[in-house]
């Protein structure tokens, strides 16, 4: 069956080795990002970019990116993608990774800065005592 799949862009497909700077995606993709999107995508999943970025930026920076690999590689790693509408509260489209604004639903979440919740509140604020 297939999992909706929400995965983070700074830190987790995208380098962010400098943290913030002026907005613009600067870096170069995380070594088995794009491998592994590929793999999420081609088992059937639905999988989307969740991102406080603009959407045409993360995909004008896919695109760079692509075009920067060798045919071989492109053949290898490569896959669809496309900003999610704003109409679209689900995103359910297959074969392709969707590029997104704001929080749609997922079954997982792939972010480098979360909390993992497990319904005891106090043990989640022990995560963030100095």
């Amino acid at each position: 069956m297939p999992k909706k799949i929400a995965i983070d862009f700074d830190g987790v497909i995208h380098r962010y080795s400098k943290g913030y700077q002026d907005g613009k995606i600067y870096d170069i993709p995380l070594q088995g990002a794009f491998r592994s999107i590929k793999k999420l995508i081609d088992d059937g999943n639905q999988v989307f970019i969740l991102s406080s970025r603009r959407p045409r930026q993360i995909r004008r920076w896919l695109k760079e990116q692509f075009s920067k690999m060798s045919d071989s590689e492109r053949a290898e790693l490569a896959f669809k993608y496309q900003v999610v509408p704003f109409y679209i509260k689900i995103w359910k489209k297959k074969g392709v990774l969707g590029i997104a604004h704001r929080k749609l639903p997922a079954q997982f979440y792939i972010d480098d800065r979360a909390v993992k919740f497990d319904g005891d509140w106090e043990k989640t604020l022990l995560h963030f005592n100095d």
